[in-house]
């Protein structure tokens, strides 16, 4: 018996996410942890749980026929956020939490076609910082520090 295309997508969602979420509790992170604090799977793990019930709810809800004409007409634009991801990630791991989520929004800004440069900056000043003020210091998520930290 074949599943359906929509029935072997979702399985393939829900199977990528219990194989990552399985990832999350493979990886040592003693020498990381803190007590009283989230550790550095913590956050990854809530993502990959809200993954998989997403999955599981695409499984059982019926869904409406499939139109390919407005997906190669949205295109361009979810390619442009997917690479600005990309970005973020690669930015994270390079400059860290702060300056790289401002970077990535400033980016995420322009490809937006956002034009008036001082809301740019001032949302993502404001971004970044409610970023860092929520993982860093309210749920104390260990955040990798950028590599010249260690520089000064």
């Amino acid at each position: 018996m074949l599943l359906s295309g929509r029935t072997a997508l979702g399985l393939l969602f829900l199977g990528i996410g219990a194989l990552l979420l399985r990832e999350t509790y493979a990886v040592d992170v003693g020498a990381f942890a803190v007590p009283g604090e989230m550790g550095t799977m913590t956050y990854p793990r809530i993502l990959l749980f809200g993954w998989i019930g997403l999955s599981i709810l695409y499984l059982l809800n019926p869904g409406k026929p499939f139109n390919a004409h407005d997906l190669r007409a949205s295109l361009p634009g979810v390619s442009k956020v997917v690479a600005s991801i990309a970005v973020y990630i690669i930015l994270f791991a390079t400059v860290g939490l702060p300056l790289g989520t401002f970077l990535f929004l400033l980016l995420f800004f322009s490809l937006m076609r956002y034009r008036d440069i001082r809301r740019m900056i001032s949302f993502a000043l404001l971004g970044a910082g409610l970023t860092w003020l929520v993982f860093e210091k309210i749920l104390g998520v260990v955040v990798p520090q950028p590599f010249w930290v260690g520089l000064f």
